[in-house]
């Protein structure tokens, strides 16, 4: 006799709350309560208009946006009314690194459940890496699986009456991930997502913007929109980048970046691999590279690259003379596991980079000297006007494989001791030109006012390839110059 109260209950909860994800926002997650709203906190104009096209189950929804508007909180609250308002229902998500996958939205996921009320928030289980309708497990759950083009599968195999796929920083993901995607969007009531910045002019969120525009309900979210929010962070960016800059167009704008014809390296290829994961066999060689710098502005670099990774921010020194500087790198050596050891550590010697070189090998470390200046090699003679240009081109080409990871601590620059610590912004700030005689590609060279110490150093680590560098440790007489180099990695 109890359980007709319960479902009749149950039914009008759902008749209330089905269609309805702004008011199951702000009755069923309690927000903004009354905490809230004295901490000046409500739902954002966009979170309504994006819940408005959720409820009319809008089959493509593509939002990109500036950082920080609060795209986590939002996929958060959909994740909860998917789980708790159809059935059956199955619902995959991805992103592109762990960290934002676990450590941002699943988080965020969590922290929202803990404001549902008691009966409903034992409705479901959260576990690592999903969550499941209790008494239904196999019909209704939430699964999330990291995006890599090695692993397509992410958003594979979901069939159900409601299916929901969300891609968070979708500019990241790999193609082969969404293609692989479409076979879980065919049944009766499927639903697509895609949030995050806009990082790549190019690949299918850029795509659900632009060219197949009719086919998406878009949203486009600058930190304008939210500016008691995000207008430190906007202000922090246009004094450090400018506000013509890519860095600003997307990070604050959230417009997708324009390309510039003589930038070697377009910020659409280096951003995403802040937010990337990738895997490396723990016996791929690792190559160092050191830029050297006496006294002045200029800083002293150490970069450490393994493969596909550059395996921790570049470290640097300043107003360091050459024993000091070897004595920095000599103590790095020692830190460093022997497996992750270089095979070399190539040192731009131009300057007093060639007393570090000979320095390093007194102390025994495989010290190789590397005059940027040089010729590059023999099979690049024609194409490039010296080593320092070949070596930025291998970097642009290690970019453009889309497979490489950089730090992300590298996504908000830093000042420590009044300098710029920005890798990025160095790598997309250096441009190229052709020599009008030869026609040959050169890069701009560094002078006091642009000196991107840290992107040389990590350049540095393209100087050699394992093959090579295997060989020399048999041949340590001989002299290890470009023109003995086979293939550049």
């Amino acid at each position: 006799m109890t359980a007709a109260p319960a479902v009749n209950e149950f039914v009008a909860w759902l008749e209330r709350y089905e269609s309805h994800h702004e008011l199951f926002i702000r009755e069923v997650l309690d927000f903004p309560n009354d905490l809230d709203r004295a901490q000046g906190k409500d739902i954002y104009e966009w979170q309504r208009d994006a819940s408005a096209a959720y409820d009319r189950r809008e089959p493509r929804i593509a939002i990109r946006s500036g950082h920080g508007v609060g795209k986590s909180t939002w996929l958060a609250w959909v994740l909860w009314h998917h789980i708790l308002c159809r059935f059956p229902q199955k619902t995959g998500v991805t992103a592109p690194s762990e960290k934002q996958l676990f450590d941002a939205l699943w988080a965020e996921f969590k922290a929202w459940g803990l404001r549902l009320p008691r009966a409903l928030r034992g409705l479901v289980e959260i576990k690592a890496d999903a969550a499941e309708l209790v008494e239904r497990r196999p019909e209704s759950f939430i699964t999330i699986k990291t995006a890599r083009a090695e692993q397509p599968e992410a958003l594979q195999g979901l069939h159900s009456m409601w299916t929901l796929l969300v891609v968070d920083e979708a500019s990241g993901v790999p193609e082969s991930v969404w293609e692989a995607a479409g076979s879980s969007l065919t049944g009766p009531h499927p639903m697509a997502i895609l949030t995050g910045n806009p990082v790549r002019a190019s690949g299918f969120f850029h795509a659900a913007h632009t060219t197949l525009k009719d086919l998406w309900w878009t949203r486009h979210v600058p930190c304008s929109e939210v500016p008691t929010a995000t207008q430190a962070y906007a202000d922090l960016m246009e004094r450090t980048y400018g506000s013509n800059s890519n860095v600003y167009r997307v990070r604050v704008l959230g417009e997708f970046p324009v390309s510039e014809d003589d930038v070697l390296i377009p910020f659409d290829l280096v951003e995403p691999a802040l937010t990337r994961d990738v895997t490396v066999h723990r016996s791929a060689p690792v190559l160092w590279g050191l830029d050297c710098a006496r006294f002045g502005s200029n800083r002293s670099a150490l970069a450490k690259r393994q493969a596909q990774q550059l395996l921790e921010p570049v470290r640097w020194w300043a107003k360091l003379d050459t024993m000091e500087l070897s004595a920095r790198v000599k103590v790095e050596w020692d830190a460093t596991p022997d497996y992750l050891r270089p095979l070399a550590i190539c040192v731009d010697a131009i300057g007093v980079g060639g007393g570090v070189v000979d320095r390093l090998k007194e102390l025994g470390l495989p010290a190789k000297g590397i005059n940027v200046s040089e010729s590059p090699a023999l099979q690049n003679a024609d194409k490039y006007d010296n080593l320092r240009t070949e070596l930025w081109f291998k970097a642009r080409e290690w970019f453009e494989r889309r497979d490489c990871k950089l730090p992300e601590s590298y996504k908000r620059p830093e000042i420590v001791e009044g300098r710029r610590i920005d890798l990025v912004g160095e790598l997309t700030r250096e441009r190229y030109d052709f020599q009008r005689k030869s026609g040959k590609l050169y890069v701009t060279p560094k002078n006091q006012a642009h000196s991107p110490d840290l992107a040389d150093a990590f350049v540095l680590t393209f100087a050699a390839d394992a093959i090579t560098l295997a060989r020399g440790r048999d041949n340590a007489h001989r002299p290890f110059t470009p023109r003995l180099i086979r293939g550049l990695v």
